[in-house]
């Protein structure tokens, strides 16, 4: 099933706004892969391969040499949401992707070495973060193919193994690095046991030690399939923490049943299991019938759209992920709640555009309002790939471009 011919012209109305927005001022912007720089010469990037407008080439080059220079100046952190191994990855993919010339290559002689000797600090022996972990260094080493980095790929697949929680069933991590007493586990795609799970899979399908990997991975599914509730609205909880309650979860690429359903899914599927496929399938059935108000993307607030159309939280990303399990299963319900999401979103871009446009200043986004004390970090969020605009055009030029979406490695949603 393809998106409708009628659906396509508009999405390139939509693409031609959100492009024009960012293209203004690439100097303001934090250089992050997330929330800035990095992230929008991504988008540009994608809609030049969508296109074919040269333009496009020329903010995608305006953005990174944005991100280079702000990135040389400032104190940068070695993470891959944050930090200068995000724009170390956008510039090996751009290369990769033809986008880039090879000279660029050079730039990433110059990262390497410390997005590798990153992995030595303490924070990093711990945190599997995919944005502000080892996880996010592993994708940065995957995508860099002209160095072989399987031995540290099995050195990360160590850390998993020691670091590992025997639970009641399987095994699951810590994301609570402050306090070992206090077990707070994270069941989102973002943060917790399906990153986890998808960065093995990425192991094994590498080579990196496959016996090991899968026997971890099977334990690490085993712990997040046991963690399903009775609930009417999300079958499993955002995350579980000793002391609280469990509650339902969003709809959303960050927490929630569809990001589990499209994990259990991709696994089920690279290795031919019928049980698994049913647990995803069912789970993904349940997602597709929630609604706006379950899928928690109306934003109660007077100083924002209505419609959260984020990658993150919102529509774009529940529209792409959507896409992803119809790609896996064939199942025709998935492509039509894909191409309702993607309607809600194309509805919903105007308005975001438009906010942004009101508000968009000269200042930098990291600097402070001397009048208010507020600070314009969120604002910049909204521009960017995580939270704004740039990850909305990514997902709606992958609609309009099926075979494009080599983007989708950085939310572990890779094919």
């Amino acid at each position: 099933m393809s998106t409708p011919l009628s659906t396509l012209a508009l999405i390139d109305t939509k693409l031609v706004a959100i492009a024009a927005l960012l293209t203004r001022h690439p100097e303001q912007h934090l250089p992050t892969l997330m929330q800035g720089s990095a992230g929008i010469a991504l988008f540009h990037a994608y809609l030049y391969v969508h296109t074919r407008d040269e333009h496009h080439l020329e903010h995608v080059s305006q953005y990174i040499e944005a991100a280079i220079e702000a990135t040389n100046r400032l104190d940068q952190p070695p993470f891959l949401g944050t930090g200068f191994t995000g724009l170390g990855w956008v510039i090996i993919h751009l290369i990769s992707l033809g986008v880039l010339d090879t000279e660029a290559a050079t730039l990433i002689d110059d990262v390497r070495p410390l997005i590798i000797a990153s992995l030595d600090n303490t924070y990093f022996s711990r945190s599997y973060d995919l944005f502000y972990g080892f996880i996010g260094t592993s994708l940065f080493l995957r995508e860099d193919t002209e160095t072989d980095h399987r031995l540290l790929q099995a050195d990360l697949l160590q850390r998993l193994e020691q670091t590992a929680i025997p639970m009641h069933v399987g095994v699951a991590w810590n994301i609570s690095l402050d306090n070992d007493q206090i077990l707070a586990v994270s069941l989102g795609l973002a943060h917790g046991s399906p990153s986890i799970i998808m960065f093995l899979l990425g192991l094994h399908q590498q080579g990196v030690e496959p016996v090991r990997c899968r026997k971890l991975l099977d334990q690490a599914m085993a712990f997040l399939l046991s963690q399903e509730m009775q609930g009417e609205i999300s079958l499993f909880p955002g995350r579980i923490v000793a002391t609280q309650i469990e509650t339902p979860s969003r709809l959303g690429w960050c927490y929630g049943d569809l990001g589990i359903a499209y994990v259990v899914l991709r696994v089920a599927a690279y290795f031919q299991d019928e049980v698994l496929c049913q647990h995803g399938l069912r789970i993904a059935y349940h997602a597709a019938r929630r609604d706006c108000e379950s899928a928690m993307v109306v934003r109660n607030t007077d100083t924002e759209p209505k419609i959260d159309i984020s990658f993150i939280h919102g529509t774009a990303g529940i529209a792409f992920l959507f896409r992803r399990v119809f790609e896996i299963t064939g199942e025709a319900t998935f492509e039509r709640r894909a191409q309702e999401w993607l309607a809600l979103t194309l509805e919903n871009v105007g308005p975001q555009v438009e906010l942004l446009e009101a508000n968009f200043s000269i200042k930098p986004f990291d600097s402070t309002d001397s009048e208010t004390g507020n600070r314009f970090l969120a604002l910049e969020q909204r521009f960017g790939l995580l939270e704004g605009l740039a990850g909305t055009g990514l997902v709606l030029t992958a609609f309009a471009n099926p075979y494009q979406t080599g983007w989708a490695k950085l939310f572990l949603l890779h094919e």
